[in-house]
């Protein structure tokens, strides 16, 4: 997703380092365990990872949605598949990675944008185990640049500041394991079942709002630039 966004916005020298190092890594990784390690992962382990289990601890966007909808109510069982849900993950990428490139098209393109295209990666799963979401915490250091701060009222950064907090909390928060009784007879308990879900979401939302409010020419230039005077002749 990185380097698919990084070809979007054109920035052609990183797109084809990260994918040279991706590739050279990959292939510095067979070279370390048993020859036949890629014939095992490619026969036993991708087929049972491609089902994508709808755990609680899956906590994908995708997932999420999944528990809330299909009608399965035992959400403990890592057997139990996404179904038809697992091909949404198809859909949510195109959304948030448009949505993200659409409101920072016209700028110049700065570091929070990566980090937005992570906490989307963690969203679109369709498998994120509940501990994937220690990534998160780069884009919000990313988030903490001042300027993206000065830009905005009082008002609008207590607000900016409570949604932080908001998804730091639901982020912090254990997932709650409902059984498949309290499930059937509850179905609103379902909405629960993706609390880091939710604050990945919040997080999201607040990276590509301030995005959408960055100047381009602040981008390029620090705050103190002051351009050259022609020299007189």
């Amino acid at each position: 997703i990185l380097i698919g966004y990084c070809v979007m916005r054109r920035k052609w020298k990183a797109a084809v380092a990260a994918a040279g190092f991706a590739v050279l890594m990959l292939g510095l990784a067979t070279t370390v365990g048993l020859s036949s390690d890629l014939w095992v992962f490619s026969r036993k382990i991708l087929p049972s990872l491609a089902i994508v289990t709808l755990h609680m601890q899956n906590q994908s966007l995708t997932a999420w949605l999944a528990r809330i909808f299909l009608p399965d109510t035992d959400l403990l069982n890592y057997s139990t598949g996404l179904g038809v849900f697992r091909f949404v993950s198809a859909a949510l990428t195109i959304i948030l990675v448009v949505a993200t490139w659409s409101v920072s098209r016209r700028q110049a393109m700065v570091s929070l944008e990566l980090g937005t295209m992570t906490l989307a990666a963690l969203l679109i799963g369709p498998l994120t185990w509940d501990h994937y979401f220690a990534w998160a915490v780069v884009p919000l250091t990313q988030l903490a640049d001042s300027r993206l701060w000065s830009r905005q009222s009082s008002r609008q950064r207590s607000e900016i500041l409570v949604l932080l907090i908001m998804g730091a909390v639901l982020l912090a928060l254990p997932i709650i394991y409902f059984p498949s009784t309290a499930i059937a007879t509850h179905w609103a308990l379902r909405f629960a079942t993706g609390i880091k879900t939710l604050g990945v979401l919040v997080w999201f939302g607040v990276s590509l709002g301030l995005l959408g409010k960055i100047d381009s020419l602040d981008n390029r230039l620090p705050s103190d630039y002051h351009p050259p005077h022609a020299p007189h002749r």
